[in-house]
């Protein structure tokens, strides 16, 4: 997310389901925390109220191994 907001891009989330992780890079990005949502939640259950253009997972998707496990729709 640090090079998205140098090259500066908008509307960016980022999800995670602990909530100390997110608090870490909140602080780690100091003022630019400002112009990122953060969001606490489980992958598999949560349902965004915003569409984006790219996700990019760190390693997540590997871990979601039943038919089911993600529902992802592309829009154009």
């Amino acid at each position: 997310m640090d090079h998205l907001l140098d090259q500066g891009y908008s509307n960016i989330m980022v999800l995670d389901i602990a909530k100390e992780a997110l608090d870490l890079s909140r602080h780690r990005l100091g003022a630019q925390a400002d112009q990122v949502r953060w969001q606490v939640a489980d992958i598999t259950e949560f349902l965004s109220d915003r569409s984006y253009d790219l996700w990019h997972d760190h390693a997540v998707l590997h871990f979601l191994t039943t038919p089911g496990s993600v529902l992802l729709t592309v829009q154009r």
